[in-house]
């Protein structure tokens, strides 16, 4: 195939010619990982993120769970289980099969692996991310740049099988190999499914649409998949081989059989023009009763009660119902198009709602190396900068915490929103719930960060009052994903962590003295800014 009927293809498939373009590389149907338009970004001089997941990879970690607690990797922080965190299954004459573990063992050990592996069956690891650092920073810099969350699987295959049935995904999806080989192919959706990004997977196609190409991935290639690409992989013949044991090398000279190894990246879920339509007129429907939003045309519209009887009423194309509904109904629809066309605080709101889901769930930012700045007090002539300033987000939105809805005439008691991914943990990325053998986590008393303005003068709890507030000294506090913060302070915030990234005076975070100060020791305590001077 040639590089022009993949980028038609391929457009066809995405209705996005910027990812096309990007994407395409010349006489090739598939994509070499170092020609990716997000690498090169990684600080090291242009030199590409490494994808090395493997088997090998896989099963160190689950050896690793053999050994105490205490001397695993800190990353390993609870035990694998099938069906929570590895699905096995073979696709055997057009038929898929589910491994089910026995009830009392759903522990992922290494020999299970090894055995399933030998039987054909492929095994899906969810979230790899959770247990390998190197992974988990690559996605936390994906998530960074596509301004989404990503997930992750890897799919271990043995050579000549197929592990999955054709189907496709309600995601984007960037193959990357790993290790063997998988010879993919891509085809059309089958007949009568209309050709429309779906918004759900589809589960296992018996059938599929015209074949649109083919390609055969090496370790470093890639493959990007547009939403409602029908796909299928199997696993070609290879010498990687599955490391045995040393007792089954004792045992038997036979090698575990050869394996291909691929990780999925996948993203903009749920993130459709449908999506933020149902957003804006959720923000509208359900704003604070007395917030700028609520008070809004569309929003009193939207809240208007529908007539009596709207259960036996049908729509019938090309006819109007006899009390107006449809017209109604799109009068309403125009008022929301004019306010969200005019800038209003609609789309705002929904923006927010939006970046609420994904700073807290994405992963943490890397660890910061800086102790420097983060050593010695804060005074209102320090001047601070932002910490890893991608990972938070100042939310606009103000609401008076005594009466509940925003008050526009009113300072004190107004409090504006830091969304931060500070604090997200790494076990918990993309999975709906925590491991079960997971500890919780004890409470921890927050601090009252008003207490220290310019009266204070008590020598505790790390404050020094000749100079501010030591963090470095301070015991323990809560891990919020939400910080507030007086109002005043907005313009600071927005300038401090949306700016320029030169940081700012304490002095300057707000026009109340006692509301800077504040404001800062609460960030610097938090770790979320250091000090340049």
């Amino acid at each position: 195939m040639s590089s022009q009927a993949y980028l038609s293809a391929l457009n066809e498939l995405s209705h996005d010619p910027q990812w096309s373009s990007l994407l395409l590389t010349s006489g090739s149907q598939h994509v070499p990982a170092k020609h990716l338009p997000f690498q090169g970004r990684s600080g090291g001089g242009g030199k590409p993120l490494a994808c090395d997941y493997t088997l090998s990879t896989f099963l160190g970690i689950l050896d690793s769970m053999k050994a105490p607690q205490r001397e695993r990797p800190e990353s390993i922080s609870y035990h694998p289980e099938f069906d929570l965190h590895v699905v096995a299954s073979r696709f055997v004459d057009g038929k898929r099969e589910n491994y089910t573990h026995e009830a009392m063992t759903p522990f992922v050990e290494t020999e299970k692996c090894r055995e399933l592996l030998n039987a054909g069956y492929t095994l899906q690891v969810h979230q790899p991310q959770q247990q390998y650092p190197p992974l988990a920073k690559l996605i936390a810099r994906l998530e960074n740049e596509l301004g989404g969350l990503v997930g992750c699987n890897a799919y271990i295959t043995p050579e000549k099988t197929q592990g999955l049935a054709p189907h496709w995904d309600d995601v984007d999806v960037l193959v990357v190999q790993t290790e063997g080989q998988k010879k993919w192919s891509v085809s059309s959706t089958p007949p009568p499914t209309p050709h429309a990004p779906p918004c759900e997977p589809s589960g296992d196609l018996h059938s599929t649409g015209k074949a649109l190409f083919s390609c055969t991935m090496a370790p470093g290639d890639a493959l990007y998949l547009p939403r409602g690409t029908v796909h299928s992989a199997v696993a070609v013949a290879t010498t990687t081989t599955a490391p045995a044991s040393k007792k089954q090398k004792r045992a038997s000279k036979d090698d575990t059989c050869g394996v291909s190894c691929h990780l999925t990246f996948s993203f903009r879920h749920r993130q459709s023009y449908g999506d933020l339509i149902s957003a804006v007129v959720n923000a509208a429907t359900h704003a604070d009763p007395g917030s700028v939003a609520a008070a809004t045309g569309a929003a009193q519209l939207l809240r208007s009660s529908l007539p009596f009887g709207i259960g036996h009423l049908q729509a019938k194309e090309g006819q109007s119902e006899p009390n107006g509904l449809q017209g109604m109904l799109a009068g309403v629809l125009r008022k929301l198009a004019d306010e969200v066309d005019a800038g209003g605080v609609l789309l705002s709101n929904a923006l927010d709602d939006s970046a609420k889901d994904f700073f807290g769930s994405r992963l943490p930012p890397p660890d910061d190396d800086d102790t420097e700045g983060r050593k010695g007090s804060i005074t209102p002539s320090s001047r601070i900068v932002a910490v890893n300033p991608g990972y938070h987000r100042v939310v606009r939105a103000l609401v008076n915490q005594k009466s509940g809805w925003w008050d526009p005439e009113a300072d004190e008691g107004n409090w504006v929103t830091l969304l931060t991914s500070t604090f997200n943990r790494l076990d918990r990325h993309m999975m709906n719930s925590a491991p079960e053998e997971e500890e919780e986590e004890e409470e921890k008393e927050e601090v009252d960060f008003h207490e220290y303005g310019e009266d204070y003068d008590e020598e505790e709890d790390g404050y020094n009052p000749d100079g501010g507030y030591n963090c470095m000294e301070h015991e323990e506090f809560s891990h919020p994903k939400q910080i507030e913060f007086e109002s005043s302070c907005t313009d600071g915030l927005l300038r401090l962590f949306h700016g320029d990234g030169a940081g700012v005076v304490v002095s300057s975070l707000s026009s109340n003295a006692y509301h800077a100060q504040s404001c800062a020791n609460k960030l610097y305590v938090y770790g979320l800014v250091r000090i340049l001077q």
